[in-house]
């Protein structure tokens, strides 16, 4: 299941080490400084010398190879039990690393696990983990879904599908599994959502509404500045209208306004900020979406 990906290059040593502040007055017979352990300490990828992150003391690093084989025998774990016999072609594997190996994302997708919001338009169940050595992403595993026909991903509201593990406790195989099982059942029952919000009609301006007060909101000190991110907004709509064009004027064409906007970026950081910011507002509590 593993083959279609290069494990070198997630599969890599990394150490704790010591740090020191150099001596750059030039003061002759003194040596660099030595920071305390419970200071700091770096992160170093040791076949490269390169420095992934700064940490305190309490900082351990959990392997980005640990991380892929603790998914992939949750994995297997969570098919198992829910007895589901899958191909190795019916599933898409994959695994990014950023930031010379400091960041790593990976995915399952689950091609005959699927559900169909409308006639033609499916989504398959997806599983998306992330991991890195600079404190930017936490140890975490999160279920959603994929929709085939434009690749968005289908972000959830709920913290049910998320599992999350800071780098100084220690990973349970068996809590990831049953995380997946809870976000594979959530992922069931989100196709009578999904269908619910393609039957829900909803007007422009309710729309426009939600948007600034959710994924377009900024804070601003002054009174003449808007409350808004316009450039962000305009963007928001332009994409809508797309939606809408296909999908009709209801919740199921903004839900994918909302998930093509956090998927289609260039840019990994981006992406993930923003895959937060939507599961955020669709469970905030200007959300649209609530009690459908």
């Amino acid at each position: 299941m593993l083959d279609i990906v290069n494990k070198n290059d997630y599969d890599f040593p990394v150490e704790m080490v010591e740090l020191e502040a150099i001596n750059t007055e030039g003061q002759v017979g003194k040596d660099n400084y030595k920071v305390p352990k419970d200071l700091a300490r770096a992160c170093v990828r040791t076949d490269t010398g390169q420095v992934l992150g700064i940490h305190g003391s309490k900082y351990k690093p959990i392997n980005h190879n640990t991380v892929v084989n603790t998914i992939e025998s949750s994995v297997d774990k969570m098919l198992a039990t829910l007895n589901k016999s899958i191909d190795s072609e019916d599933i898409d594997y994959k695994v990014n690393v950023y930031d010379n190996g400091a960041k790593m994302r990976g995915s399952y997708t689950f091609k005959n696990l699927v559900i169909q919001p409308k006639l033609d338009d499916i989504v398959a169940f997806r599983i998306n983990f992330f991991n890195s050595y600079d404190q930017s992403w936490a140890f975490q595993s999160i279920a959603d879904g994929l929709r085939l026909w434009c690749l968005n991903g289908c972000t959830t509201p709920a913290t049910a599908t998320k599992v999350r593990y800071k780098h100084t406790t220690k990973v349970s195989i068996d809590c990831v599994k049953q995380k997946m099982i809870d976000g594979f059942n959530y992922f069931n029952d989100q196709e009578g959502t999904f269908k619910m919000y393609a039957l829900t009609d909803v007007q422009d301006h309710v729309v426009e509404s939600f948007f600034k007060q959710t994924l377009c909101k900024t804070f601003t000190r002054s009174t003449s500045s808007l409350p808004w991110n316009m450039f962000q907004f305009e963007e928001l709509m332009r994409q809508y209208d797309k939606e809408k064009s296909t999908l009709g004027r209801n919740l199921w064409a903004v839900y994918n306004t909302m998930t093509h906007w956090a998927t289609h970026v260039g840019n990994h950081k981006t992406q993930k900020r923003r895959e937060d910011e939507v599961a955020k507002a669709l469970s905030s509590p200007q959300s649209i979406f609530t009690g459908v």
